[in-house]
């Protein structure tokens, strides 16, 4: 049976342009307002910037729509899988559970479900439950597949929290939109931490367009998640941490093509060492089970 290494969240965003999205997308706005088709039309770097930013700000969905973006969610559950296609502007393609027979064998490392951090906060009892849980759902997929079940109908007993992967294109006008209304502090945890890891990368590949992003409270000003802004200078203060992390990194970027950070300490959770231990004790793994929920970004040039 085919076991996918999903032991973290890894948000990776592949450079398709080789950096040349900000200038190319520069060069097709500015020939609006020129004699030059794009292909002849020669701008500087500042106009470039300057382009950018103003389309930003103006929403110049004209502009924004030819930039495009190529990335993948990894380690994530089809609860997150299923809010992010609701974003339509993109397309998906994501691991097919007809095709794809999950291994519910519990490896303490790497748990083939998602183990929500809510959960470990409320200690040993509650995450056995929630454990316990998962891995009866796990055997009773397991007998199905014995019984002669197809995948495609097996998958039904399997819990909305077993991991998975997904690959996405969208283009910086939704982008944008995603990260408006997913950053912000009342998005769901997952998503709102998948989506400014994405966020991170794309800062560190295209600022001009995306340094400016954030939730409503950060990109208009205005409060749309329920907390009357009372979140928004701690959002604030998170997202400006990132975008110092993106200028860090850009140069070794330039230079090799691929960068590979760890946001746990932004982004993720990192359980007790003790809670660990005792619960992998309680369910006689013989090892502590992993309830960390790290999350990693990898940016690459192809």
């Amino acid at each position: 049976m085919s076991r996918t290494n999903l032991d973290n969240v890894r948000v990776v965003l592949y450079d398709i342009s080789g950096g040349k999205v900000e200038s190319l997308t520069a060069k097709i706005g500015w020939s609006s307002l020129s004699l030059e088709p794009p292909a002849k039309l020669k701008i500087s770097e500042k106009e470039v910037e300057k382009l950018m930013k103003l389309s930003v700000k103006l929403r110049l969905g004209s502009v924004l729509d030819f930039p495009h973006y190529i990335f993948a969610f990894e380690g994530v559950s089809r609860a997150f899988t299923h809010q992010l296609v609701r974003h339509r502007v993109a397309a998906y393609v994501q691991q097919s559970l007809r095709r794809v027979k999950v291994n519910p064998e519990l490896n303490p490392r790497e748990p083939w479900f998602v183990i929500p951090p809510s959960l470990v906060l409320e200690g040993a009892d509650v995450v056995l439950k929630y454990v316990e849980s998962q891995l009866a759902a796990g055997k009773i997929y397991l007998y199905l597949l014995g019984s002669g079940v197809p995948p495609e109908d097996a998958r039904y007993a399997l819990p909305i929290g077993v991991k998975t992967f997904i690959a996405c294109i969208m283009n910086a006008e939704e982008l944008l939109h995603v990260v408006k209304v997913r950053s912000c502090a009342s998005a769901q945890w997952e998503i709102r931490s998948a989506v400014l890891a994405l966020l991170t990368g794309l800062n560190l590949v295209c600022p001009s367009i995306f340094s400016y992003a954030g939730p409503h409270c950060v990109y208009d000003g205005i409060c749309r998640g329920g907390g009357d802004q009372r979140c928004c200078s701690t959002v604030k203060e998170l997202l400006g941490k990132l975008r110092s992390l993106a200028e860090e990194w850009r140069g070794a970027y330039e230079r090799e093509g691929r960068v590979d950070l760890d946001l746990t300490d932004l982004l993720g959770f990192r359980a007790p060492k003790d809670l660990e231990e005792e619960v992998g004790r309680k369910l006689g793994l013989g090892a502590p089970l992993n309830l960390s929920y790290e999350v990693k970004l990898s940016v690459e040039r192809v």
